[in-house]
Parts: C-alpha cells; structure tokens; sequence
C-alpha cells in the first residue's frame, strides 16, 4: 500500500516535470504585419485616426499580437480570439525602468509552447532610454525582456530581465 502511495506520488511529481520542461519555443514576427484601422480593447478604443499606429502579427496556438505604437512608446495586445487583452499597463504606464519604452524594434517574440501547441509564455525584448544617462549618449538605450504567463487569460506580466535563458525560466515555471 505505502509503495502504491510513494509510486503515485513520484508518477505525478515526474510527470509535473515533464510538463515543465516540455515547453518549446516558437518564434513570429512582429514586424511588418498588416495594418489595422482601429482596435477594441476593454477600456478602450484606440485608432489610427486618433494618431495610432496598430498592425496586427500572426502569433501561434490560436493566439495573435496588436503592435500598437504611439510615438515614441509602443506596446501589445494579445488577441485570443473576440477578446483582446491590452498590455498598456505593464509595458508603458507602470513600466519603472525607464523613459519611452518601444517593441517598435522588435523583430521577434519568443512563444513558449507546450506539446499540444498551446502558448503557455511570451518573451519580448522592449526597448527603453535610461533615465540616468542623458538621451544624447550611445549608451542611453536600453533593453529588457518581458515575460508574459498565457496560462490563464489575461495575460500576467511574470517578470524581466536582460537575460536570454533566465527569461524561459521565468516563462516556463510560471
């Protein structure tokens, strides 16, 4: 009996790693997509007759990206199918390390996939000016990676950092 129980338990711990573990990554662009006029978001509507520009990028597992820029900050939306889901909030207005911070320059977004091809994670790599350097400096730019948690919707910003492999540790044990 006590064997079947520690059998049980070490089965599911081995599989609960392999789950972790099994996420790979898959790469889409986010550069030169098609142009959107206007894109609805929960609190609002945002348009390129207000000034925006938005274009809309192929993502992966039934899941795609809004690129909305508004000069000189810009930003994502995931789009999970009717609903879109803003990231203002923790790309622009609540980001902290830094002045203007741009996905403009962005060519890719690392999807983290589990084995079905569902997006578990994104990274993307933001740009942003350091505030403590002055804007005339080569060194004044900046960037870090985000990492956004797909696992339940909306998205949840789960950290940054300038590192490549820390970034799919974060991803991938959201």
């Amino acid at each position: 009996m006590i064997r079947r129980m520690l059998g049980g338990v070490m089965l599911c711990a081995v599989a609960g790693a392999a789950g972790a573990q099994g996420l790979t990554p898959v790469y889409t662009s986010i550069q030169n997509c098609p142009a959107l006029q206007s894109l609805t978001l929960a609190d609002r509507t945002v348009s390129r007759a207000q000034g925006f520009g938005i274009m809309r990028c192929k993502g992966t597992g039934g899941l795609d990206l809004a690129v909305i820029d508004e000069d000189p900050r810009s930003w994502l939306a995931v789009i999970a199918g009717r609903y879109t889901y803003g990231l203002h909030n923790p790309m622009v207005q609540g980001f902290k390390l830094g002045h203007f911070p741009d996905v403009s320059t962005t060519k890719v977004v690392e999807w983290r996939v589990n084995g079905e091809g569902s997006p578990e994670a994104f990274i993307v790599r933001v740009h942003y000016q350091d505030p403590n350097v002055p804007a005339t400096q080569p060194n004044a730019q900046r960037s870090t990676l985000m990492v956004f948690s797909l696992r339940s919707l909306p998205p949840r910003l789960v950290g940054m950092t300038t590192d490549n492999n820390a970034a799919r540790r974060m991803a991938d044990g959201n």
